[in-house]
């Protein structure tokens, strides 16, 4: 009798060891990120500053990418990423389980959203184009275009940024603030001043204004 129980201990002992590996293996791929993702299986998320992780919770319940709101914040409090998942616009891949979502969310780059402004448009249009692509404020954009403190800050002299927000196509992120746009804007305008043009400004007896005007 004690010969079979060694027998049968022996035989799971060996059985586990053999099982180790592979459920070692399962795990691991349970909790990482597949190393291919499949543009088919992307969704798109956008998450704003400043949101808490229920209200990323509701976002990626609303996009179908958990089934569980409950779920997808024990995995978040208990891999301890539940305050560093970033804010931004990513492209999700659809059939990540409830770690490796937290995971991408909590490692994956901001994506640079393409936008292109015309030459011609004023303000208003400008601030249009920006809300739609990269959901800004359109008010607090065109007060920062009439604040005399950011004009004078930029190095403008006028009463407004109206023809200083150069039209080109530019990459931003989605979460960039109005008042890092109208800076960058400025300052592609400005640059266009610099060296050679301004030697010709000078010997023309012009400001970038009157040139601009």
């Amino acid at each position: 009798m004690k010969l079979i129980i060694r027998k049968i201990a022996w035989y799971l002992l060996i059985v586990t060891l053999l099982l180790i590996p592979i459920v070692a293996a399962r795990l691991v791929d349970y909790f990482q990120l597949p190393a291919q993702l499949r543009p088919a299986e992307i969704k798109v998320v956008k998450i704003p500053k400043g949101v808490d992780i229920e209200a990323i919770a509701d976002t990626l319940l609303s996009k179908q990418l958990i089934g569980d709101k409950k779920t997808f914040l024990f995995w978040a409090k208990t891999l301890q990423r539940d305050r560093s998942l970033k804010a931004g616009y990513f492209e999700v891949p659809a059939d990540l389980n409830y770690p490796q979502l937290v995971t991408f969310l909590s490692t994956a780059h901001n994506k640079e959203l393409r936008v292109t402004l015309l030459e011609g448009w004023c303000i208003p249009q400008i601030a249009a184009e920006l809300q739609q692509q990269l959901n800004i404020d359109p008010e607090k954009f065109k007060a920062l275009c009439y604040d005399q403190q950011v004009i004078i800050r930029l190095g403008v002299a006028a009463r407004s940024l109206e023809g200083y927000l150069l039209p080109d196509t530019y990459y931003f992120y989605w979460n960039t603030s109005e008042r890092e746009i109208v800076d960058l804007l400025v300052k592609k305008c400005l640059q266009i001043f610099s060296d050679t043009v301004q030697v010709q400004l000078d010997r023309l007896n012009f400001t970038p204004h009157q040139i601009i005007t």
